[in-house]
């Protein structure tokens, strides 16, 4: 979604201890799990994000969630207490390794695959391949093509590709027979585009990368265009909780880091109380309040408010 907006559920809180979870699409159109406590009828989703599979639960509910690749083969498992299993496979979709939660090697196994028919009758060459393509430099918005080059191999060759975030993340962008992908440049500081090649008797494969610095192009003035709003301001009264939005009308790119701190009106340090476009902050009296966004490529924006409660009328009989 291009704009900011707010998700209604229907699913009315109670006196239970609730908590909601979702899967958030992140940069790189990347999947991100989330979940924490629930405590309003509504999702503040910030613009150009998408949300799936929310779920209300109450808080002391166990969770297991599960990670495939691009093959659908299960490569991670986490449980309620965020102990992540891992596991391998080969080229052709064998589980090889298991690792426990520990990183403790649980098992491993070798395949010796026979070989397929379009090598019975010809000594293959090994599997060869290097990169090539557009500029390292870019922008986000710019249309790229990247090509790969391969020689020998075994019967027919297969590309995997995969994009790689500057934080390790690793994000499947699909398989080809041709050694071809166009995509359009992401929202990333630092990009890395590896494509895997692997052969049809699963015996051969070399990996190639391509390295990219990213420029904001389209997305300079994305800060420039987010605005908060506290909608209770004027009328905010002690313990209650502050009606924070974020607008972000034209932004080209998620703002990937919202962090909030509290401090004095009097000015001095401030601390950090919340993250993200929803903080849970309640008002406990005269109170400064900042916000501080990072964009993808490392640029900040503050905003401070100044919060004082206004002087209630006594009631009258």
């Amino acid at each position: 979604h291009r704009y900011s907006y707010q998700l209604p559920v229907t699913f009315k809180p109670s006196a239970q201890n609730l908590k909601i979870s979702y899967w958030k699409r992140t940069a790189f159109y990347a999947w991100e799990y989330v979940e924490k406590p629930f405590t309003s009828t509504k999702i503040d989703v910030p613009a150009n994000t998408y949300i799936d599979e929310v779920r209300i639960m109450p808080g002391d509910a166990l969770m297991t969630t599960y990670n495939f690749d691009e093959r659908d083969n299960l490569i991670t498992q986490t449980d309620y207490k965020n102990a992540t299993s891992r596991y391998a496979y080969s080229p052709l979709d064998q589980q090889t390794a298991e690792w426990d939660a520990d990183g403790n090697l649980l098992w491993t196994m070798e395949h010796n695959y026979a070989q397929l028919k379009p090598c019975e009758d010809e000594n293959a060459s090994p599997l060869t391949a290097s990169i090539s393509g557009s500029s390292e430099i870019v922008e986000v918005g710019d249309q790229i093509t990247v090509n790969v080059n391969s020689s020998g191999g075994c019967g027919e060759v297969y590309y995997s590709w995969y994009g790689v975030e500057q934080n390790g993340t690793e994000v499947s962008l699909g398989t080809t027979l041709e050694g071809e992908i166009e995509f359009e440049m992401f929202c990333a500081n630092y990009l890395t585009l590896k494509c895997r090649v692997s052969d049809e008797s699963g015996q051969e494969s070399v990996t190639v990368r391509k390295y990219f610095k990213v420029l904001p192009g389209e997305a300079a003035d994305d800060l420039d265009k987010v605005s908060i709003s506290i909608h209770n301001l004027a009328t905010i009264q002690l313990y209650q909780k502050l009606q924070i939005v974020l607008y972000a009308s034209g932004v080209k790119c998620n703002i990937p880091k919202i962090q909030w701190y509290k401090g004095s009106t009097s000015g001095g340090s401030y601390q950090l109380v919340d993250e993200g476009p929803s903080p849970d902050i309640y008002y406990t009296g005269p109170m400064s309040l900042k916000c501080v966004m990072t964009d993808s490529f490392g640029n900040k924006k503050e905003e401070v408010f100044i919060i004082i409660a206004k002087p209630q009328p006594n009631s009258t009989n």
